[in-house]
């Protein structure tokens, strides 16, 4: 039986099995009266569990399509035209219903994001933020602590969908509550990954990298959790990969981050991106990796956030051709403008 499945998906695996096996009893692909293939036949053929298989079947029976026959499997029912028309009404407004939700879903994400960066004579920002279904588990923060320091956040949630974009919430949330009680980048983070180990599963975490900008003196300090290094490209041209840190969080409960900080000139910026970027495919299955990327970022530091934005999504579109995403893709971009007047 030819299915279509995805681990992508939000949708959970037994769900995708039982609706496109719906589907196609209802398009009369799938005979009236015939036998489906045994649970662990199925279950081979679609390299997913046995039980995978077995909650679908028993979907597919609690709604009629198919009758369980003690020793002989499920046998497909004979649906009247009326049956018919009535599931595929059903199923459309199923899918208005889960397109609404989603579609709100996606708003309330996407609400949740800065609604404004900082565009002035000492710092220019900008930002990019697509999930590649209708939310993710990317999101970026700036959060402005004092008249001089700002926090920086990029982060990636394991999985898609729905539940990657429900931990990155908890994780955003989680961030500024830390904040708000005036705790430093090390204790944040230390913090934050001792909430995770203890709220979520075992298989789930998050990287993440945060740092703090003092427009005053130009330092930024930082520290990763297992997050892809955000790169600082100088004027010049010469580029540093900001990898103090610690490991993902979520993993384990006595991970240590370490802090660094550096200073940025006029001219220089730094890039900030989540693996949905270097790991975009081509034809050819090859990723666009860190190489391609940094030839971007020094062909283009002479320009503003925005337009070196720009140049690395077009860049990526050139290398990716035709190919689908099948990643959150976030990037931001922060540039230092102004010359300090030091006393």
């Amino acid at each position: 039986m030819l299915l279509n499945l995805t681990e992508l998906s939000s949708e959970p695996l037994h769900e995708q099995i039982s609706r496109q096996v719906a589907e196609k009893i209802t398009m009369d692909e799938l005979a009236a009266g015939s036998v489906l293939l045994p649970a662990n036949t199925l279950a081979r053929e679609q390299r997913v569990s046995v039980n995978t298989v077995k909650r679908a079947y028993d979907q597919l029976e609690k709604h009629g399509f198919v009758e369980a026959k003690p020793e002989s499997g499920y046998y497909i029912s004979e649906l009247t035209t009326e049956e018919k028309q009535n599931l595929a009404r059903r199923k459309m407004l199923n899918n208005e219903l889960l397109f609404n939700e989603l579609n709100m879903a996606r708003k309330i994400q996407k609400d949740l994001l800065p609604k404004v960066l900082p565009d002035n004579e000492k710092i220019q920002m900008a930002a990019y933020w697509q999930p590649c279904h209708f939310v993710g588990g990317d999101f970026y923060d700036y959060i402005q602590l004092d008249d001089r320091r700002f926090g920086l956040v990029i982060a990636d949630a394991c999985g898609k969908g729905l539940p990657a974009a429900m931990l990155s919430s908890q994780i955003q949330a989680m961030l500024k509550s830390e904040l708000n009680n005036g705790n430093g980048i090390h204790t944040t983070l230390q913090n934050m990954n001792r909430q995770l180990v203890d709220a979520i599963s075992k298989d789930k975490f998050a990287t993440l990298f945060f740092g703090v900008f003092d427009s005053a003196v130009n330092e930024f300090e930082y520290a990763t959790a297992g997050h892809n290094y955000p790169i600082l490209m100088t004027k010049e041209g010469n580029f540093q990969c900001l990898q103090t840190g610690g490991p993902a969080l979520g993993l384990h409960s006595g991970s240590t981050f370490r802090t660094d900080k550096i200073r940025l000139n006029p001219g220089d910026f730094i890039f900030f991106y989540t693996d949905g970027v270097t790991e975009t495919m081509n034809a050819q299955r090859q990723e666009y990796g860190e190489r391609l990327l940094l030839n971007v970022l020094s062909n283009s530091r002479a320009l503003g956030p925005q337009d070196i934005l720009d140049a690395v999504l077009v860049d990526l579109d050139k290398f990716q051709h035709e190919q689908s995403s099948n990643d959150d893709r976030t990037m931001m971009v922060l540039k230092v403008t102004n010359q300090l007047k030091l006393t």
